[in-house]
């Protein structure tokens, strides 16, 4: 795949190769601008600084080549909701009590499994809650 100036809207939405890595990745995955086609021409991973790269490779016990890898892997969409990441900012997954990564998902997504405390008693819980009143509401 070669480099590709500017935005590409096709099937998997809007997106735009990375000078550096070369990888076609979602809008989202670039800073913002005011010239241009509105991004930066190089993506986030490649274009943080080498500390903080640093510090998201521990994080993540990923390198961001294989961050972005991951993120082409599930077709930039969420694991969970399969929306695509567009603008937002994709979080990766793990298990709070063993530390282990599982995939990548949208803010709402990582969040809302933080909010049920990753219980699926509570998950549960709150889809028969959801289709009981859809139920009673004749949804």
């Amino acid at each position: 795949m070669g480099y590709s100036h500017g935005i590409i809207r096709d099937q998997n939405g809007v997106t735009k190769d990375c000078s550096k890595c070369g990888l076609r990745l979602p809008v989202g995955m670039f800073y913002t601008r005011r010239d241009s086609d509105g991004y930066h021409s190089a993506c986030k991973s490649c274009e943080q600084s080498g500390a903080n790269r640093r510090a998201r490779t521990r994080r993540r016990g990923i390198s961001p080549v294989e961050w972005l890898k991951k993120l082409q892997e599930q077709n930039f969409k969420c694991a969970i909701c399969k929306e695509p990441f567009g603008n937002k900012e994709p979080h990766y997954d793990h298990n709070h009590k063993t530390g282990q990564e599982r995939a990548i998902l949208c803010g709402m997504c990582n969040c809302g499994l933080g909010y049920v405390r990753e219980s699926t008693g509570i998950l549960r819980a709150m889809i028969d809650y959801i289709e009981k009143w859809n139920k009673q509401n004749g949804e």
